[in-house]
């Protein structure tokens, strides 16, 4: 048997990596998740999308999400040439439609605005690891699971829930639901016992509390195979779990967008200026 290591990444998104040639992703589904900027005209219309990394992207996923984006409007309440110009992740997901064929969509999509400075956003400050559940070591499986937290003034996380778990290695079928519970409390357990540094100035220091969205990541390394940094814009296994609700989030528009588009790096809170109304 190889040998298999444990890893943990809190704020990454980590997967095991499949061969892709030619731009073909693996069956059954995939994935890939995708970063860059959107500039935003007056009328909320898209007027430019530049993505990071181009040359990594395979044309037709590039040829997807400049299709897509023709059709996303946001609710601005600015005047100016260029009213926002913000930073956005994309899920991609290629599923098959036919024994060589794919239908490859735009899944999900993050956006953040720019222009945050020093003391306006919400930084990590304590993060104690989560523990990898024994039962999914047991069947070598791995995931990634998205929390929303709600932070209170003081840096403290007063409520965490699992929004969402998706496996990265298969997991057999009869067993899913129960070690995606496992990683999901896991993750909530670990989360509730994180602290923050809030914003003290800006536009979101007055808020009684904020809501933040953050990926942990479960991975196991078979054999020393690691995640590498040149995995950017390579297809990866996608297992989507289903949606979670939870019973303390008041306002439920506020978790529209998918949990599995937000970036790698630090937490993303939700509410923000910039909405899309028309995805």
């Amino acid at each position: 048997m190889g040998r298999r290591i444990v890893r943990i990444g809190c704020w990454m998104l980590l997967g095991l990596s499949m061969a892709a040639v030619a731009g073909v992703p693996p069956r059954p589904w995939a994935s890939m998740l995708l970063s860059g900027t959107v500039a935003i005209n007056p009328d909320g219309a898209v007027r430019e999308v530049a993505m990071d990394h181009p040359e990594k992207i395979p044309p037709v996923v590039l040829d997807v999400i400049r299709q897509a984006a023709k059709g996303w409007r946001f609710k601005v309440d600015v005047t100016g040439k260029v009213v926002a110009r913000a930073r956005m992740s994309l899920r991609i997901v290629a599923r098959p439609v036919e024994r060589t064929k794919f239908s490859i969509e735009v899944e999900g999509m993050d956006f953040t605005e720019y222009g945050a400075a020093d003391g306006e956003q919400i930084l990590r400050k304590f993060m104690p690891a989560p523990s990898y559940p024994r039962d999914a070591i047991s069947v070598g499986t791995s995931a990634t699971v998205y929390v929303l937290a709600r932070v209170g003034r003081d840096g403290h996380v007063l409520d965490a829930g699992a929004e969402q778990v998706n496996f990265t290695m298969d997991c057999p079928r009869d067993s899913r639901r129960g070690i995606a519970n496992l990683f999901a409390h896991a993750s909530e357990s670990a989360i509730r016992h994180w602290t923050f540094v809030v914003p003290t100035k800006g536009a979101l220091a007055g808020d009684p509390y904020w809501y933040v969205r953050i990926p942990v990541a479960f991975h196991l390394d078979y054999n020393g195979m690691a995640p590498r940094a040149d995995d950017y814009a390579t297809w990866q296994p996608y297992l989507p779990g289903k949606r979670r609700p939870l019973p303390w989030l008041k306002d439920q528009s506020l978790v529209a967008s998918a949990p599995d588009a937000i970036p790698d790096g630090s937490p993303t809170v939700l509410g923000g200026t910039l909405q899309l109304v028309a995805p």
